[in-house]
């Protein structure tokens, strides 16, 4: 018997995925700020989780628009959760403790469900996508994973051919320092140009356009807030490629691989971009730094160090090169210079109005933040909440990275090559576009790197 899927449009990344026997409920966010204050949604607190219909929740990774806590806590009922097999198994507990049922899917297995096939396929960067086969028809949700790499895309050929899918459009992470047009404009044709390599390698030319629908709330970052023209020159480049890119509003609903549904949606393409772009028209800045006392900051950093050297082996880096290795801070609201050590506690407060004395500026309030929590290199890199001196943007990644990396269970034990794997960040979503536009830059980043590579425990 013939069993229609539909997907129906909540909020950003969130979409309801009715297999025909079930109804999935995808990674909701509808409250609240995500990414050090830095995002909101442009439909904000108009959705309430417990007017929905759904059976069950898969969450795709642990990203605030994505796993949303303030929304998940208010939810009144119970529900079966399906998320991605990780080593810290953060995410799990939580939703354990809140009375949650959680599946933990593994890469690439196939969960046989009420006569649906689910496979979630985990990608680099610890994002995940969730393939759904009912029998007829197929439908894979991408949202922020990065499956057209090379090493990636083996991972969904097998699944091939897949009628619609659902993709992030736009860059959504930092994409420049303030007055930088280059570097905004190659993230968004890259944005593109993926686009039209994983429809290449699903097989389809239907797509929905969504996890895009965010604004930069906060007073270090409404900056960012351009015209939402992007969308047209999206919509056009991908047309041009014969890819029929969908845009949806709050409770639209598409049948997977019914063209007269495709067709329907398309034609809908203009009332659904007015729509955003007038709730893009009435935002306004929402969140505000608090300025953090020097001594304060101090003491969070002598803390966070201490906390590096507890969870990790330090000791044979600490007699290397980087035993000298420090981060240049601009600190915006205090109109200081900071120089700080990572193998080695040095803390050094500046005066200084020459910018190459920085690698890094941010409010006093950020840095507080990147102290204090393993995970805020992701959050206020992708909040914006930062600028970069270009010819040094690899000290704050490399500076941030190991509390980053326990963040999600993994400790340096005698090989920062190979804990760390900082190499692989030449491709980072930040750093390649700065040493695309800057060979001084990547040549300083490569110059480090081979550095790196000659600590050895001898």
């Amino acid at each position: 018997m013939y069993q229609a899927m539909k997907i129906k449009f909540i909020n950003h990344s969130s979409i309801i995925i009715d297999t025909g026997k079930e109804k999935i409920l995808c990674d909701p966010w509808y409250q609240g700020t995500a990414f050090a204050n830095g995002w909101r949604l442009l439909c904000d607190d108009e959705i309430n989780i417990n007017d929905l219909n759904f059976d069950k929740l898969w969450i795709s990774h642990e990203h605030p628009d994505h796993f949303s806590i303030p929304t998940l806590k208010s939810l009144n009922s119970k529900k079966p959760v399906l998320y991605q097999k990780t080593n810290d198994k953060k995410v799990k507990k939580y939703l354990e403790i809140q009375g949650h049922e959680v599946t933990e899917m593994t890469h690439n297995k196939t969960y046989n469900i009420n006569e649906t096939k689910l496979t979630t396929i985990i990608t680099e960067g610890y994002d995940s996508c969730i393939l759904v086969d009912n029998g007829q028809h197929k439908f894979l949700n991408i949202n922020d994973s990065q499956l057209d790499k090379e090493n990636e895309i083996k991972k969904i050929t097998k699944h091939t051919p897949i009628d619609l899918i659902s993709i992030q459009f736009h860059y959504a992470n930092w994409a420049g320092n303030i007055g930088d047009e280059e570097i905004p404009e190659f993230k968004r044709h890259n944005a593109v140009e993926r686009i039209k390599k994983i429809c290449q390698i699903c097989k389809t030319n239907d797509v929905i356009l969504f996890a895009s629908f965010i604004y930069y709330a906060h007073e270090e970052n409404f900056y960012w807030n351009k015209p939402f023209s992007h969308i047209d020159k999206t919509l056009k480049e991908l047309d041009e490629a014969g890819i029929n890119a969908i845009i949806m509003m709050p409770e639209d609903e598409i049948e997977v691989g019914n063209k007269h549904h495709v067709n329907e949606a398309l034609h809908k393409n203009k009332e659904s971009i007015n729509f955003w772009k007038k709730k893009y028209e009435a935002i306004e800045i929402k969140e505000f730094s608090q300025k953090h006392q020097l001594s304060e900051i101090k003491e969070q950093y002598i803390n966070f160090i201490d906390k590096i050297n507890k969870n990790n082996n330090t000791e044979i880096f600490c007699n290397s090169f980087l035993k000298d290795f420090r981060l240049g801070i601009r600190i915006t609201d205090h109109q200081k210079d900071l120089k700080i050590g990572l193998f080695e506690k040095s803390f050094k407060i500046e005066s200084s109005n020459d910018k190459n004395s920085w690698d890094v500026s941010l409010s006093s309030e950020a840095l507080s933040m990147l102290f204090q929590n393993d995970f805020s290199l992701g959050s206020i890199t992708i909040s914006s909440r930062l600028q970069f001196n270009y010819i040094n943007a690899y000290k704050f990644y490399f500076f941030f990275l190991i509390p980053y990396r326990n963040n999600i269970g993994s400790y340096l034990t005698n090989s920062i090559s190979k804990d760390l794997n900082f190499a692989a960040f030449k491709t980072n979503g930040v750093l390649k576009p700065i040493f695309k536009f800057n060979k001084d830059a990547e040549y300083e980043f490569l110059e480090f790197n081979k550095k790196l590579n000659t600590i050895s425990l001898s």
